[in-house]
């Protein structure tokens, strides 16, 4: 399915939810990915929106009624996440009787990157009403184990308990480090974050 294909298919949600007056769904539209696009470093334009991905996350954030979420990997994703989050503070004011939730972190997205500069550009084209709801986390990333198997951990995660969470990061390149010779900047090893079993 190409990219035109797949925004016809959610239509009708984005444009209900008004996704398409926070992001341009036709960025890059007829991009056709490489096998190695995603983890060499070498791609100077940004992957387009992918419509299927962010409409789910959109969906699950508000049909869970979700306060805290966790996203490691910065982007599209983090608009669309703060806009659920919005309409999610937004349903829990009009309620008349509010149950008591132990949580500091009501309506907060906390978005770890590996890339500060990343982080920077996603802040200048960020709309203004949902900046409040996100923050930022850039960090480190080190190879490490977990049970004996290879994995990375961040250096730098946001001391929560989320109901949610999205895992799309790090870049394989920013990982940092090698066991016994083995590194994650081997373009076919995929990205192993344990820090969700840390947490767990």
């Amino acid at each position: 399915m190409n990219g035109q294909e797949e925004y016809d298919k959610h239509q009708e949600y984005i444009e209900t939810q008004q996704l398409d007056k926070l992001i341009d769904f036709k960025e890059n539209i007829d991009f056709q990915e490489g096998i190695f696009d995603a983890v060499s470093g070498k791609l100077e334009i940004p992957f387009p929106p992918e419509p299927a991905d962010l409409v789910r996350l959109h969906k699950y954030i508000r049909e869970r009624k979700c306060f805290t979420v966790l996203e490691f990997g910065a982007g599209y994703s983090t608009i669309v996440m703060a806009d659920a989050l919005n309409k999610n503070q937004e349903d829990w004011k009009n309620l008349s009787r509010k149950p008591e939730i132990r949580n500091r972190f009501m309506f907060k997205l906390f978005s770890v990157d590996s890339s500060q500069k990343w982080i920077d550009n996603l802040k200048t084209r960020f709309p203004d009403h949902l900046i409040d709801f996100v923050h930022f986390n850039a960090t480190e990333v080190e190879i490490g184990k977990f049970n004996g198997q290879l994995c990375h951990y961040c250096t730098n995660i946001p001391d929560i308990v989320p109901d949610f969470i999205y895992l799309d990061g790090p870049f394989p390149k920013d990982v940092k480090g090698n066991i016994n010779g083995l590194s994650f900047q081997c373009d076919e090893r995929t990205v192993m974050e344990a820090d969700l079993l840390l947490m767990e």
